[in-house]
C-alpha cells in the first residue's frame, strides 16, 4: 500500500552525468538543474552584459530577487571565478563610477 502512494518529494531534473561536466583550474562546472548552476548562469549572463567579469556586489540584487541563500551565492561566486580564471579585484559599477569621478576632479 505504501508503494502505491504518490511521492511528493522534490525531484531535480538532472539529465547530464557528473563526469560529462568540464573541469578547469581544478573546479568542475555544475550540472544543469542544480542550485549551483543557477548561480553560475547568473554570473555568466551578467558578465556577458557588461563585457567583463561581474562583481559580487552587482550580482547581489539579482540573488536577493531569486530568494537564494547568500552564503551559497558567495561560495559559488568564488568557484565560478576560479573556474574561469578571474583573479584580482573585480570592481562594482558604483566603484568604477566613483573612481572615474575622482579622476576627473584631479
Amino acid at each position: 500500500a505504501q508503494d502505491e502512494l504518490p511521492r511528493k518529494r522534490y525531484e531535480r531534473k538532472i539529465t547530464v552525468g557528473v563526469d560529462a561536466m568540464p573541469i578547469r583550474n581544478g573546479v568542475r562546472h555544475p550540472r544543469p538543474g542544480t542550485k549551483a548552476y543557477v548561480f553560475w548562469k547568473l554570473y555568466t549572463e551578467l558578465s556577458k552584459e557588461q563585457r567583463s567579469p561581474v562583481a559580487f556586489g552587482d550580482a547581489r540584487p539579482h540573488i536577493d530577487n531569486l530568494g537564494m541563500n547568500l552564503n551559497s551565492a558567495r561560495l559559488e561566486y568564488a568557484e565560478w571565478r576560479k573556474f574561469f580564471g578571474v583573479s584580482g579585484r573585480v570592481y562594482t559599477k558604483e566603484q568604477i563610477a566613483r573612481r572615474a569621478a575622482y579622476q576627473e576632479g584631479k
